[in-house]
């Protein structure tokens, strides 16, 4: 009987172990359960889809459906209905080469839902000249069917 419970305990702590490792054992920083490079990651693709929605010919369904992979809420609105008249009325907007979350702050937390202070280095190609920005954003990442997506993101006034 005793060997039965050693058993058990040991199997249950090496289950503990693995899961401990494959959920905590990265090397990416996590603030209070968010992992800082998966934001980063949204960040970057959202900057990578947005860049091809405004300087591709590819469908922009397509390019909208990217966004549904990232996005929601009011940002995934809002995103589709520029990209849609930016494809109407084509003009100079600058294209995203580089970018670099500098700082995050987490602000607030619920149940589902991040609510950050970022700050990122933006490296921009114009029609004439590259630019960097420093910009602050305020944004809210929300967990939903075990991913993340951005849902709000505006500067900080």
């Amino acid at each position: 009987m005793k060997r039965k419970i050693i058993a058990v305990m040991s199997i249950f702590l090496m289950f503990l172990i693995v899961h401990e490792y494959f959920v905590h054992g990265s090397n990416s920083e996590e603030i209070y359960g968010i992992d800082e490079e998966i934001v980063y990651d949204l960040i970057s693709r959202r900057a990578e889809i947005m860049n091809r929605g405004l300087y591709s010919e590819k469908d922009i369904d397509c390019i909208i459906m990217d966004l549904e992979d990232i996005e929601g809420g009011a940002l995934l609105k809002d995103d589709s209905k520029f990209l849609q008249e930016a494809r109407a009325n084509p003009t100079d907007y600058p294209l995203v080469t580089e970018l670099e979350v500098v700082k995050m702050k987490l602000l607030s937390t619920n149940i589902n839902t991040y609510k950050l202070k970022v700050q990122i280095n933006w490296n921009m190609l114009n029609a004439t000249h590259t630019s960097k920005e420093n910009v602050e954003y305020f944004l809210e990442v929300q967990h939903h069917k075990g991913r993340l997506f951005l849902m709000h993101l505006s500067p900080v006034e």
